[in-house]
């Protein structure tokens, strides 16, 4: 049984030597050739989009977008890339994808009103649209806890970012942001119940 077990890590560890020379011989071509690059992201390109994917919701446009991202990047940083035996092109990719993806959590994704689907869009009716929103006020000032109304006000009133609402009211920055999703969701719950 032992030479089952040295016999398939032989194989595998030969399997990915060999994956990793073509890979080598691929990059160095792609740096003496820009155009050769191509190859790269065609070899690549699906298991980096899926790497996304299930990490966005399975979002296509969102793990597109982070996937031409991390191209782009490996590509402007290609001449710095060193060849070596150790790793391979892919666990670079990899390494570029997961900062990516960290960023893009860290980004802050403000909600708007009509995104919320509380807020007509602005192309309707001026009335009507300031109407729904002195609606949507007064529902939120009767619905929202002091605290939910206090910071949502903060955020879609007087355009506040996360960050200052946060300093304001004491509370971190996630606090705030959990704040403000339970406040939309209330109200976006009542306004689907009339």
């Amino acid at each position: 049984m032992e030479n089952a077990g040295e016999n398939f890590a032989g194989k595998f560890i030969l399997a990915n030597g060999v994956g990793m020379k073509k890979d080598n011989q691929l990059i160095k071509k792609a740096k003496e050739e820009k155009s050769a690059y191509g190859e790269v992201y065609r070899k690549y390109t699906q298991k980096i989009y899926r790497y996304f994917w299930y990490r966005v919701g399975r979002n296509k446009e969102t793990a597109e977008d982070l996937t031409q991202e991390t191209f782009l990047r490996a590509f402007e940083r290609l001449p710095k890339f060193i060849i070596n035996k150790t790793s391979s092109y892919f666990s670079y990719l990899i390494t570029i994808a997961h900062n990516i993806l960290v960023n893009y959590y860290r980004k802050p994704k403000n909600l708007p009103l009509e995104k919320a689907e509380i807020l007509p869009d602005k192309s309707g009716n001026r009335a009507d649209s300031q109407a729904m929103e002195k609606s949507i006020w007064s529902e939120a000032a009767e619905k929202l806890t002091r605290a939910e109304l206090k910071a949502f006000e903060a955020k879609y009133k007087e355009g506040k970012k996360i960050k200052e609402i946060a300093a304001e009211t004491g509370k971190t920055e996630n606090a705030v942001k959990i704040t403000l999703s339970r406040a939309r969701k209330k109200l976006v719950k009542n306004f689907r119940m009339k």
